[in-house]
């Protein structure tokens, strides 16, 4: 059975560059022909559609709070099944979860079976980041830390000194990014318009040009292809047993517009959903 290369992008702690790589790594594989199909973790709106500019493919949340086990690996199971390459996107910090670790990003690597690639900007960190990285990668050994990428690096000197500490951890190097400032987000909403899809579309080519120039891509992808099987197909949706028709209303406008399309879908199997406005529309539809 054909490999599926699919990776988990995490992070120590939030503000770690997550959202950057992510979505340059999206647009460098899409450049190469793939089709790539990216989730994110948890409950995220915003980056979602980012992901899906950058892919030119619909984004998914895995989010195990709302979905549970079993509806998270349906529902990327039948989302990967047309997709060359799978990258998710973690949330917050590695084993940070609604109820101590539950729903975190090592949550969903445990659950899909998926290697971590983590993102640490060491900021004013040497020699510490070997225990950090080894606590990260011993905390819980179901979970498989592929490597490592170094975000922000001030210099080569700083680079050689986290470079010793990652192997002292036992913890391969990826690769390492410098600090750029005019294409860094500014804040976890981007000071972007997520509305803007040129604006969004050109920061995924420019942070795609900038990983090509740091990271060896192929071997992200290899790495990433390793003992990963395509997916079984699995059925997506519960059928409504009941013939009784239902008309489901959705608020939809400027203020409401971060949805879960999984959960609409999901609606629209039992029965039509139709869509109003809570700023404009001053009652609900039948």
């Amino acid at each position: 059975m054909a490999s599926l290369p699919s990776l988990l992008i995490a992070a120590p702690l939030s503000e770690s560059g997550k959202s950057t790589l992510t979505m340059g790594l999206l647009r460098a594989y899409t450049r190469r022909g793939l089709a790539t199909q990216a989730f994110k973790c948890g409950p995220d709106y915003v980056d979602p559609k980012l992901h899906s500019v950058a892919t030119g493919r619909p984004a998914v949340n895995l989010d195990l709070f709302m979905y549970g086990a079993e509806r998270v690996q349906t529902l990327y199971h039948h989302s990967s099944q047309n997709a060359q390459a799978v990258i998710v996107e973690g949330v917050m910090g590695l084993f940070d979860g609604y109820d101590r670790d539950k729903g975190s990003a090592a949550d969903i690597a445990r659950l899909l079976d998926l290697s971590v690639v983590l993102v640490v900007t060491p900021r004013s960190m040497a020699y510490t980041v070997a225990p950090l990285l080894y606590g990260l990668q011993h905390f819980d050994p179901r979970i498989k830390i592929a490597g490592v990428i170094f975000n922000k690096v001030s210099s080569e000197r700083h680079l050689t000194y986290l470079t010793q500490a990652a192997t002292d951890a036992g913890v391969p190097v990826l690769g390492s990014l410098p600090r750029v400032d005019d294409i860094a987000i500014p804040s976890r909403y981007l000071g972007l318009d997520v509305d803007d899809l040129a604006q969004i579309d050109r920061y995924a080519d420019q942070v795609a040009d900038l990983l090509e120039q740091h990271l060896d891509i192929d071997r992200l992808l290899a790495i990433s292809s390793e003992r990963k099987e395509r997916p079984h197909e699995a059925p997506l949706l519960e059928k409504h047993s009941s013939s009784a028709p239902r008309r489901i209303a959705v608020a939809r406008d400027d203020a409401f517009n971060f949805l879960y399309q999984e959960n609409v879908r999901q609606l629209e199997q039992w029965g039509e959903v139709t869509y109003f406005s809570p700023l404009s529309d001053s009652s609900l539809p039948p």
